[in-house]
């Protein structure tokens, strides 16, 4: 299933290609900003990852203007997103969060949740807290996030 978030970024629930998608978890400072370490993800841990995230939340690819260039799972109690960091900066996660959180009020959830932002993510910290998401629980390495809708 296909989303327009707006005329240059598309939701899909399909993966045009899982070697594109493993180029997301080959790169060293992407992997410290959402893992907490810089091991490259094997082609068998990136199928049990999106297994998993399949297993509990909805899971997109992002596409820009065609591309596909990261990925985002969606709950009410997670929001993990992985951009390649040729095209952050953008406004992409922006629209993204934007619109995920129009879907959680269409689903009516009363609360969304990211599990775990690292201290040392400022961007990530950033761009939830733009939309109002604060920090509920110290974790290891920084704080879970929660926004009231």
């Amino acid at each position: 299933m296909k989303y327009r978030v707006n005329k240059n970024i598309v939701l899909d629930t399909k993966c045009e290609s899982y070697v594109t998608a493993l180029s997301f978890y080959e790169d060293k400072d992407t992997l410290l900003l959402i893992n907490g370490n810089t091991e490259p993800y094997t082609f068998e841990r990136l199928m049990m990852m999106y297994e998993n995230q399949r297993a509990c939340q909805e899971l997109y690819f992002i596409y820009y203007n065609g591309k596909m260039i990261g990925d985002v799972g969606f709950s009410n109690k997670d929001i993990p997103i992985v951009i390649l960091p040729e095209f952050r900066g953008k406004g992409i996660a922006t629209a993204i969060i934007e619109f995920l959180i129009k879907k959680a009020q269409k689903y009516g959830y009363k609360r969304l949740e990211v599990e775990d932002i690292y201290n040392y993510n400022i961007a990530s910290k950033r761009l939830f807290e733009s939309f109002g998401f604060k920090p509920f629980k110290k974790t290891d390495k920084g704080y879970s996030y929660f926004l009231e809708i």
